[in-house]
């Protein structure tokens, strides 16, 4: 059997996505080192939300990037942050709880310019704090989201185009 060659535009092809998942997993991995540490966002004292009742006090949105390399993948599956929100509903704080890493970053970077309805107690303005998750569906042009109420026991996909 003759071994088959490969072209070079389908070799430069391999060798980025070797070299994307490479540099994706040792993010990850940082970044799991990181929140096995210590948690970033400081959330004593603050009122803990449910996934539906932070999704119900959600008020504004911002495009969520396409990843890096979505070029050659076709992205589905559901990311879930923990989310810091001060008095006047700005967000103070996002971190990773569950995610595909090759959106993670996307993700983390969008929600932190998302805005919420303000939380009072007393008449006064208090920070909260709660899951965020999102569903989404990434392609080289877009990612398409919609938060929801509850993490589903879908795991992310990525396949080949």
């Amino acid at each position: 059997m003759k071994p088959r060659r490969i072209k070079i535009s389908e070799m430069k092809l391999l060798l980025l996505f070797v070299v994307a998942c490479v540099g994706v997993s040792f993010s990850a991995a940082t970044n799991a080192n990181q929140s096995a540490e210590s948690t970033k966002c400081p959330v004593l004292g603050t009122k803990e939300f449910s996934a539906k009742q932070m999704r119900s006090r959600l008020r504004h949105t911002q495009s969520i990037d396409p990843p890096c390399c979505a070029g050659t993948l076709n992205l589905k599956g559901t990311v879930v942050l923990d989310v810091s929100v001060n008095a006047d509903g700005d967000v103070t704080c996002v971190d990773q709880i569950s995610g595909h890493p090759l959106i993670l970053t996307s993700a983390l970077h969008s929600v932190s310019g998302w805005k919420f309805q303000p939380y009072s107690s007393g008449g006064e303005g208090k920070p909260f704090h709660g899951k965020l998750v999102i569903k989404f569906h990434a392609t080289e042009r877009s990612v398409s989201f919609k938060v929801i109420d509850e993490a589903l026991p879908l795991r992310s996909t990525s396949t080949m185009r």
